[in-house]
Formats: C-alpha cells, sequence, structure tokens
C-alpha cells in the first residue's frame, strides 16, 4: 500500500505502481507508436491534467516509447522527433541556464518553478 507520509507524499512507488499495473498492459507486446500511445495513456488516466496517473508514470512512459520506437525505425531519437513533430532543420542545441529555483518544491516561496536563460543565436549557432 503506498502511503502519502513516504517522502511526504512525493515518492515514487505509486508512478511504479501505476506502470506496472495500468500503463505496461496496455501497450507491451505492441510496436511502439509515440502519438498514438501517448494518446492511449491520456485516456488511461481519464483526466485532463493527468492527475490519476501522475507525471512520473506518463512521461517515464512515454519516454520510453519514443526511444523505443526510434530503435524500432532505425533512426536516431532526435531525427525520430523531429518527424513525429514536423519540426524541420535541426540545429546544434543551444543551452538553457537555471538561475532561480522556484515553485513547490522549492519551499522558498517562489511562485516560479524555474527561472532560466538562453543564449541568444549569434555566432556558430545561427
Amino acid at each position: 500500500m503506498v502511503t502519502k507520509n513516504r517522502f511526504f507524499g512525493k515518492g515514487v512507488l505509486k508512478a511504479i505502481e501505476n506502470l506496472e499495473q495500468k500503463i505496461a498492459p496496455a501497450l507491451v507486446g505492441k510496436v511502439p507508436q509515440l502519438v498514438d500511445m501517448d494518446k492511449l495513456i491520456c485516456d488511461i488516466d481519464g483526466t485532463a491534467d493527468k492527475s490519476n496517473l501522475g507525471a512520473n508514470a506518463t512521461l517515464a512512459a512515454s519516454i520510453v516509447i519514443a526511444r523505443a520506437q526510434a530503435i524500432d525505425s532505425g533512426v536516431q531519437l532526435y531525427e525520430l522527433l523531429n518527424q513525429v513533430f514536423e519540426i524541420g532543420s535541426t540545429s546544434f542545441p543551444l543551452c538553457m541556464f537555471n538561475i532561480l529555483n522556484g515553485g513547490v518544491h522549492a519551499d522558498n516561496g517562489v511562485a516560479f518553478q524555474e527561472f532560466m536563460i538562453l543564449p541568444q543565436k549569434t555566432g556558430i549557432y545561427s
């Protein structure tokens, strides 16, 4: 039985239980298809914000599906995501820097989850 007392309700046992008992039975043995399977996971969850299964379970499942589909398709993960989401040409990734943490996990009264900066596209990035 998963309790709210463990890690103040922020542990991963419930996410693992949801993965093993609710998500995996619907996906195991099928050819990985990211978009269709993500929709199926949303249907299993049954809420608009994925609050039934939770982000730890749904995100983990989605990442595994994406990686499995890339392997099955014989392409790199970034190539698959480019195809699935029709991103177009790819470029050198830009580093994002987290300069301040906040939100519910930080326990510091800052309302925003993260404050991040992104360098301008100049020089080798353009």
